[in-house]
């Protein structure tokens, strides 16, 4: 009774839930789940549509306490929790839902239910150190391993968000506050491996500190491709939420700060001004768009912003674009329409780091 009580008078603020969940289902729709889960509001714990989410979470567990990827829990479930080579940190898999189960424990206290999805939690947790190699890095699936699938992943950010998670549960931040302090250490020491691993991977030319690709062999470290079209490369937006990431590290070592500095470098010097992407319809009547000249200017929120190609050449350092035929062209207009436009080939995402870069200096001279 007394949690029907507090359904109904929380009910109203979970009304933007309720909606995204009487959404229609889409191919995309698994994003509703890792966009919507982090900032659902603490009433939405104490809703019905919590118990069914819930639910949905616990029984597509897979045994290595990992979660397979592109579902969305406010809807259904996995429906082949068994196959263990599913387990995953692509698309936020994994780490969504070990956050989900720890904030509903916390807000549970004492409950069977709680007691469920805490140990739920920890065997997420535990599979992220399970799928940790020695050396620091993250693969993108654990214990899958064939092709780019056991390489050290940077793309979508597949690594930072396990580092992300472990520094959380190293801390005992809200809501890991429940975790063992046995598990709470395991968790700082495998946090301390990645950094060391980021900053080992980093690309150096002629003795300079660059920056990341989005994929780095499991053993030697070395940047290696996925896809197709992904080859190679030096890349701008991974590599920018790496920098941003270690600009959050308190007291950073000299080999943090070099890397940094060495990151900025390369992005002054890889940027792409005068040009901006201009759409049109083409004669299938399809949306499509093409490079064009633009006034460059000094704002990046206005006119003709600083872009950066999302792969840069190894040897040449100059940009590339590929489609799924696996060949690298000088314009993004050489390749296919389908690629051309489903991927993101342009990234402003670099332009942001200058101003956290400049307050991060300043904070280091105090």
């Amino acid at each position: 009774m007394m949690k029907q009580l507090i359904t109904a008078f929380l009910r109203p603020s979970v009304a933007v839930v309720m909606l995204l969940i009487a959404l229609p289902l889409t191919a995309q729709d698994y994003k509703n789940w890792v966009k919507q889960a982090p900032r659902l509001p603490d009433s939405f714990f104490f809703s019905d549509s919590c118990d069914a989410t819930l639910h949905n979470v616990l029984a597509s567990q897979l045994p290595t306490g990992a979660w397979g990827k592109n579902i969305n829990f406010f809807r259904h479930r996995e429906a082949h929790p068994e196959d263990v080579l599913l387990g995953t940190i692509d698309n936020h898999a994994t780490i969504t839902e070990i956050r989900f189960l720890l904030r509903y424990a916390s807000l549970h206290p004492g409950e069977p239910t709680a007691e469920t999805s805490l140990a739920a939690a920890l065997r997420g947790i535990r599979y992220l150190l399970d799928m940790q190699y020695a050396n620091g890095g993250f693969p993108q699936y654990y214990p899958r391993r064939d092709h780019y699938h056991g390489q050290i992943t940077f793309n979508d950010n597949a690594m930072l968000n396990a580092l992300s998670l472990l520094r959380d549960a190293s801390r005992r931040n809200v809501p890991f506050t429940l975790l063992p302090d046995t598990l709470s250490h395991l968790c700082e020491e495998a946090f301390q491996r990645g950094i060391r691993c980021i900053l080992r991977c980093q690309i150096v030319r002629d003795g300079h500190p660059t920056v990341w690709c989005q994929q780095h062999d499991s053993v030697t470290l070395a940047p290696c491709g996925a896809r197709a079209f992904e080859l190679p490369s030096f890349v701008s937006a991974e590599s920018a939420d790496i920098v941003k990431f270690l600009m959050t590290l308190p007291t950073p070592s000299d080999s943090i700060r070099h890397a940094v500095e060495g990151s900025m470098r390369w992005f002054r010097a890889n940027a792409i001004s005068g040009i901006q992407k201009k759409r049109f319809t083409d004669a299938q009547g399809r949306e499509d768009y093409r490079m064009a000249p633009c006034a460059p200017t000094s704002s990046p929120s206005e006119g003709c912003p600083r872009l950066w190609s999302r792969f840069y050449d190894l040897d040449t350092c100059l940009p590339f674009f590929c489609g799924r035929d696996g060949f690298p062209r000088s314009h993004v207009e050489d390749i296919d329409h389908e690629r051309r436009n489903g991927y993101a080939w342009y990234v402003t995402s670099p332009e942001r780091l200058f101003p956290l870069y400049e307050k991060w200096l300043r904070a280091l001279s105090r």
